[in-house]
């Protein structure tokens, strides 16, 4: 239920450093509006234990106030045609990416994005799965009626030879209808 930006970064890439303060300022300001920030760091260190060594002190040095955890080859691997760091990926309520960005990007960017998925309504809250099942009665089921059932009153759509679908072709997120465009893309 919460606006999610996963940032794939690291330590020594100096655009990924130079928008972590974007990063603090932004969860600083809409955390408890529902924004939650996750970094995914790929270090250039001999082990996992070094890498993780390198990410805290950066972290602390740098007043982050969201998580971070080291990446590997395999969440990589998710991120639909990945070109490079930072890449930044902005997660809607309902766990749906809707934009993905890659490169540094001011304040005002990001802050635009994240403004219009966290107006978005939330998702209804799920049903509980531990309910345990209704209690059956003494009332027998009521009897068929004689009527047969109506027939549908919707045309269905003409063949056009397509399979539908509902999601984007891998690669292709679907940014929000008004989110900021990128220069050039």
């Amino acid at each position: 239920g919460k606006v999610l930006i996963v940032d794939i970064w690291g330590t020594w890439c100096p655009p990924c450093r130079a928008e972590i303060p974007s990063f603090v300022k932004l969860q600083t300001e809409y955390g408890p509006q529902g924004l939650q920030i996750v970094g995914l760091n790929y270090e250039n260190a001999e082990n996992e234990a070094a890498a993780a060594e390198l990410v805290t002190m950066f972290m602390q040095e740098n007043g982050m106030n969201y998580p971070c955890a080291i990446g590997t080859e395999a969440i990589q691997q998710q991120v639909p045609n990945f070109e490079g760091f930072p890449t930044t990926m902005f997660i809607d309520r309902t766990g749906k990416v809707r934009a993905k960005v890659v490169g540094s990007h001011d304040y005002a960017f990001l802050e635009a994005i994240v403004k219009i998925l966290l107006a978005e309504a939330a998702p209804p809250p799920a049903a509980p799965t531990d309910t345990p099942p209704a209690a059956p009665t003494d009332t027998p089921p009521a009897a068929p009626a004689d009527t047969p059932p109506a027939a549908p009153t919707e045309t269905p759509p003409a063949d056009t030879g397509k399979t539908p679908t509902d999601t984007p072709p891998a690669g292709e997120g679907t940014p929000p209808t008004d989110a900021p465009t990128e220069p050039g893309k």
